[in-house]
């Protein structure tokens, strides 16, 4: 019995228990080391954590993205506070876009407005027995009848008080009678009730110049001429404006500026040219020591005035016209005898000196016979 029990022993130490648990137990530790050789090396170890820990990382980031979807307007949309608010919103915009709409059409009808207000003198707001009252006083200012016409004029602007078109009118004939404070005093009243009026600036700036008032004049000229620009008149043309602002740089000695007036001037009235124009660009151009352009403009005004005077039927008109006419010619004489073109000058004098006698001009004819005397004396004619 004993020899039986031994041998079992055996058995059982050498097949069932010992040898697996051997086998088994470096097989496990070898597969651990195998995988920490070939999992851990090329990868870092929070990339490592991420890919062995998938279902806690997945369920973290799911609640996060949950929660980020409740914050955002998406799942609110079709509440009634979104609906109310995004109502107001639409009515809001709507109402800024009426408003913009109406106000530009406020601000275009009023530019409209202004430029038939204002397109010309004759669109002055004015009665037509106004209007019949203004005509026939400057038909009676014309004939030299002054009171006539302040009377017609006084009763326009009875007729009507906003008028600054029979202020302006009435500034006029107190300026043909001297009396330049009620002059000014309607022409500022016309100004100030039509402050686009360049008709109202012009007659003031000639009022001022008769004040002595030139810088004052030059502004108000400025003025017309800014205006007319835009809102041109029947009553006024852009070349008087010019023509009277050559004038007074002329008199302000502010020579280059009178001739670049005086261009334009002369430039607007081609068909109808104005002696004046070119003898006043020729008293500029004197000024300045250009002889040869001054002796040309001299010679065009003496043309054109010739012309006018065989033209107008008006004795007094005529007269005048001589007289400047005599004046021209002396001019140019002067200037001849500075470059010492005396037969020309002498020729000068001589038409000066018939004008002169023509008129009756006694004391001017024995200045002019006196000048040719002593220059046919220095020059042996």
């Amino acid at each position: 019995m004993p020899k039986k029990s031994t041998k079992k022993k055996t058995v059982l130490k050498t097949t069932a228990k010992k040898p697996v648990k051997k086998t088994v137990k470096p097989a496990k530790k070898s597969v651990k080391k195998t995988i920490k050789k070939t999992a851990a090396k090329p990868v870092t170890k929070k990339v490592v954590k991420k890919s062995v820990t998938p279902k806690k990382v997945v369920k973290k980031q799911a609640l996060k993205a949950a929660k980020s979807l409740t914050i955002t307007p998406v799942a609110t949309i079709n509440t009634k506070q979104t609906n109310n608010r995004s109502r107001f919103t639409i009515y809001f915009y709507w109402i800024i876009i009426i408003f913009f709409v109406c106000a530009t059409f406020y601000i275009v009808g009023r530019g409209h407005e202004f430029l038939i207000k204002y397109d010309n003198e004759s669109q002055y707001e004015i009665s037509d027995q106004g209007l019949q009252l203004l005509e026939s006083g400057k038909t009676k200012l014309l004939d030299g009848d002054i009171q006539g016409a302040l009377i017609d004029v006084s009763a326009a602007i009875e007729s009507d008080p906003e008028s600054a078109l029979a202020y302006t009118y009435r500034g006029e004939i107190y300026m043909s009678d001297a009396n330049y404070v009620a002059a000014k005093a309607d022409f500022d009243k016309a100004i100030k009730l039509k402050s686009r009026s360049s008709l109202a600036f012009y007659d003031r700036a000639l009022l001022k110049i008769h004040m002595g008032e030139l810088e004052s004049a030059m502004s108000d000229l400025n003025s017309a001429l800014k205006i007319f620009g835009k809102n041109p008149t029947e009553v006024l043309t852009e070349r008087d404006i010019y023509s009277k602002r050559a004038q007074l740089n002329l008199w302000m000695k502010n020579w280059e500026a009178a001739v670049s007036d005086y261009d334009v001037a002369i430039s607007q009235s081609l068909e109808d040219s104005s002696d004046q124009d070119f003898a006043g660009r020729a008293d500029a151009y004197t000024a300045i020591g250009n002889y040869e352009m001054a002796l040309q403009d001299y010679t065009l005004a003496i043309k054109i005035i010739s012309e006018d005077i065989q033209k107008d039927e008006d004795q007094a008109n005529r007269i005048n016209m001589s007289r400047r006419a005599m004046s021209y010619f002396e001019k140019s004489a002067a200037l001849r005898i500075q470059i010492k073109d005396i037969p020309n000058a002498r020729s000068d004098l001589e038409s000066a000196n018939a004008l002169a006698g023509a008129l009756g001009d006694i004391d001017t004819q024995k200045r002019i016979t006196e000048l040719l005397i002593g220059l046919n004396g220095k020059y042996g004619y």
